[in-house]
């Protein structure tokens, strides 16, 4: 190769090469015999720069065996085999020397002393030396202008780069300022969004406080009936922590007395109609649950919605009220003379026998009837509004208030009207006990 290393040597016993001196790497330049070293450096130099990869010659003179020789050199770049490829081959060809040129007789004043062998041997290797270094100097002052040559292009490449660099500075500067203003409309919306993202937390607190001011307990699950939100009323009907949100309702217990609460779910997101029932708590109160689907801005259904409204006093009050009734309506049945027992809204609850039987009247058409509009209007009686209003507003009640008036049935009758609320407890409705006494007969006579 360019470096000397031999891969390959044939003849390496040749009057051109000395023997190796036991290195293990053998170097082809060191194995030169005097007087071929440097110019076999220039040629392999010059055959492994050489851009076209033309072989490159020399011809020497040198000593072997102390008598001139003159050596060919050929140096061949190779191409191939494939495993050849990159390496240099170099032949030597030894040739006889040129016929010795007859010496110039001189005047024999001018004689010089001869030469001896040795001493000629010496010039002739000096001038060999000399125009192996001529040639050398040659090569280099060729290879110094191929580098400067090459210097020279480097360096306009050096100048194309350094004004490509500053294109490129350029367009980093305007990629800077677009990042810069880049950096400014993405901290105002970062700005929006925080501010989004505070209005959110507030609704999301509106929304927390106005679901535990409602006092409704208030499920909200998702379509894998997963807890995605609950209120406080709800820990009240579910064991509820806030490390329960995802989880399943069907891994919840509840103070419910109701088994169908996950198949009344399923049956609400498969049909999307809202359920609604009265379900009884263990604690003895009670609950009205409605479960309506979950519905989203764009009408997509993600859930269902489950609401627990506390009925317990309605429900006592309509317990009570139809205590109230049943009571009412056995002590009127015992009375002789007609009665009526009115709602707050001065609605008939129930009536006795007496009054059917003297006014002849039946019970569908006075049962749940506005007093005024019994009859078909026939109790419609200034006075009497005036007076029921009074018990109402004011728990007033009246004795002894004498009526007179022609009824389309029975005629002309007098009688005699006593009222009284029977309810006055707070949060029961109240109750209005109408007493009519018919003194018809009394004032007839003389």
């Amino acid at each position: 190769n360019e470096e000397g290393d031999i891969y390959f040597i044939q003849g390496r016993t040749s009057p051109f090469l000395e023997p190796p001196t036991g290195h293990p790497h053998m170097n082809l330049f060191d194995m030169a015999r005097r007087g071929l070293r440097l110019d076999l450096v220039t040629a392999v130099r010059k055959a492994a720069a050489a851009g076209s990869r033309e072989p490159v010659r020399r011809t020497l003179e040198i000593l072997s065996d102390d008598r001139p020789l003159t050596v060919d050199i050929e140096v061949t770049w190779l191409d191939e085999p494939d495993m050849l490829r990159g390496l240099l081959l170099v032949t030597f060809n030894a040739r006889e020397p040129a016929a010795e040129k007859q010496p110039i007789k001189e005047e024999p004043a001018k004689k010089k002393k001869p030469l001896s062998d040795r001493e000629q041997g010496r010039v002739q290797e000096l001038e060999l030396e000399l125009q192996h270094m001529r040639e050398s100097l040659q090569t280099t002052v060729e290879e110094l202008e191929t580098s400067n040559e090459e210097l020279r292009a480097s360096n306009e490449e050096l100048q194309s780069t350094n004004e490509e660099l500053q294109s490129t500075n350029e367009e980093l500067e305007t990629s800077k300022e677009e990042m810069q203003s880049l950096n400014e409309e993405l901290t105002t919306v970062n700005a929006e969004l925080q501010s989004m993202v505070d209005e959110l937390a507030q609704v999301s607190d509106d929304m927390i406080n106005l679901l535990n001011s409602t006092g409704v307990a208030t499920l909200f699950l998702d379509n894998q009936l997963r807890i995605n939100r609950f209120n406080q009323q709800a820990t009240e009907l579910f064991k509820l922590i806030s490390s329960d949100v995802g989880r399943p309702i069907s891994d919840l217990t509840s103070n419910l007395d109701y088994t169908g609460l996950v198949d009344d779910a399923k049956r609400v997101l498969e049909t999307l109609k809202i359920i609604e029932m009265e379900i009884r708590v263990k604690d003895g109160t009670w609950r009205q649950m409605r479960l309506s689907p979950y519905r989203t801005s764009d009408n997509a259904i993600e859930g269902v919605v489950i609401t627990f409204v506390d009925i317990t006093e309605l429900k006592s009050s309509a317990r009570f009220s139809e205590e109230a009734r049943s009571l009412a309506d056995r002590i009127v049945q015992t009375v002789r003379i007609p009665l009526l027992i009115l709602d707050d809204k001065l609605r008939v609850v129930t009536s006795n026998r007496a009054f059917y039987e003297t006014f002849r009247l039946k019970p569908k058409l006075v049962e749940e009837e506005l007093v005024y509009e019994i009859g078909g209007g026939e109790w419609d009686i200034p006075e009497l509004r005036r007076l029921l209003g009074e018990v109402l507003s004011r728990n007033a009640s009246f004795e002894g208030y004498q009526v007179r008036h022609d009824f389309p049935r029975i005629g002309r009758h007098v009688m005699n009207l006593n009222a009284k609320a029977l309810i006055e407890e707070k949060n029961r409705p109240h109750l209005i006990l109408l007493a009519i006494e018919d003194i018809t007969a009394e004032e007839s006579q003389p």
